[in-house]
């Protein structure tokens, strides 16, 4: 018996309605991508060590990648 305040999707890690992330390299800097339905990469997080990077509005959160970056 489990008893917690999470949801139970989120506690049995059900891939149904579960974005995929995987790691992007772009423009010299690291990203976690999650892939939309039409093939575009939406940022959830970057990675960096520059504080400055933080600053840019086409690498926050939300924002999208080209379609095709691998890593």
């Amino acid at each position: 018996m489990l008893w917690t305040i999470y949801p139970m999707q989120s506690v049995m890690n059900q891939e149904d309605g579960i974005p995929q992330r995987r790691e992007v390299s772009h423009a010299g800097r690291l990203f976690i991508v999650s892939e939309t339905g039409d093939g575009t990469n939406r940022i959830e997080r970057m990675i960096s060590t520059d504080p400055a990077d933080y600053l840019v509005p086409r690498w926050q959160p939300g924002q999208t990648l080209p379609p095709g970056q691998k890593n």
